[in-house]
């Protein structure tokens, strides 16, 4: 892909260079003379994935032609919904065997295993390595596993991301905020996508040990998204507080018998840099939650979608 004019940043280290000034990406000229069409999407899908505040991104075309680049609601919504129920059936496949390993010690038939990726190809699996883990996860059941730790942070990595990235479409945000209450809609919205943004940002560029904290974790979703979307609203600065309840009549997603709540708070004030762990502020269970919410979240807009027939 040749990108060969993006205002005047010409590269990718620009494009981080004007992230990291606040600036506004106007448009981007592409030559289909030397441009591969089928790599578009996956252009797009990079610029979203560095978060840019984007006032205008408008896609030009060199040539006989000019197109406009523009996804039609119901494949945004359908890529949203594979990609996140890929990521969870993963959470909940990779949850099974962790807690299993803590019940049957599999260690006794820990085995090289040859993975082979094609004609002559082979990755080997090392059963030392292997039984060591499953020996020290069957000792140790009380305590949490690898598998359950990247099980759990992909897993709500890969669901969040999935919809951070569709709410960049505008038909298919208006058609997202329909899954929470009619009263208060839009703060609530403004809410749940502040913490979508914060949980997003954190897995994305933050898979430690300890999940400690840094100010190049949440500042720039601090200072200049949440802080300026509240201004816009004459709304004083305050914490981000999301809730979800699936048993209240008043929600979309009406799940009598669901009395388990969706409930995160990120006050931004308790935050210490360098000290504050990531599950302080969002602990495993809301991770849980939260990623669950999205699922259903976007299953419920399916449903909804197919039902009218559009």
């Amino acid at each position: 892909m040749h990108v060969l004019e993006a205002k005047e940043y010409k590269s990718a280290s620009a494009f981080r260079e004007a992230k990291q000034r606040n600036l506004r990406i106007i448009s981007i000229l592409v030559d289909l003379e030397v441009a591969n069409p089928p790599r578009l999407p996956a252009m797009i899908a990079h610029l979203k994935a560095l978060d840019f505040s984007v006032l205008s991104l408008k896609f030009e075309f060199m040539g006989a032609k000019k197109v406009k680049i523009e996804e039609k609601m119901e494949d945004v919504l359908r890529d949203a919904w594979e990609t996140a129920q890929l990521h969870y059936l993963f959470l909940h496949l990779g949850y099974f065997y962790s807690l299993l390993s803590k019940k049957i010690n599999f260690a006794r038939i820990a085995a090289n295993i040859n993975i082979e990726t094609g004609p002559g190809q082979g990755f080997r699996l090392d059963r030392e390595i292997i039984q060591t883990m499953l020996e020290d996860i069957y000792n140790k059941p009380q305590d949490p596993t690898l598998m359950e730790y990247l099980t759990l942070l992909n897993s709500v990595r890969g669901i969040v991301g999935a919809v951070r990235e569709a709410l960049d479409h505008e038909q298919f945000r208006e058609a997202f905020k329909t899954v929470f209450p009619e009263v208060d809609r839009e703060r609530t919205f403004l809410h749940f996508e502040g913490a979508l943004r914060f949980i997003r940002n954190v897995l994305s560029h933050n898979i430690r040990d300890k999940m400690i904290l840094y100010e190049e974790d949440f500042e720039d979703l601090r200072d200049r998204w949440w802080r300026k979307e509240l201004e816009k609203r004459g709304i004083e600065f305050q914490p981000i507080e999301f809730h979800y309840d699936y048993s209240s009549p008043s929600s979309p997603i009406y799940i009598p018998e669901y009395t388990t709540k969706v409930e995160i708070r990120i006050v931004w004030d308790k935050i210490m840099p360098g000290e504050t762990s990531y599950f302080e502020v969002v602990d495993v269970f809301q991770n849980l939650m939260f990623a669950e919410f999205c699922y259903n979240a976007l299953t419920y807009l399916k449903q909804k979608h197919e039902e009218k027939g559009d």
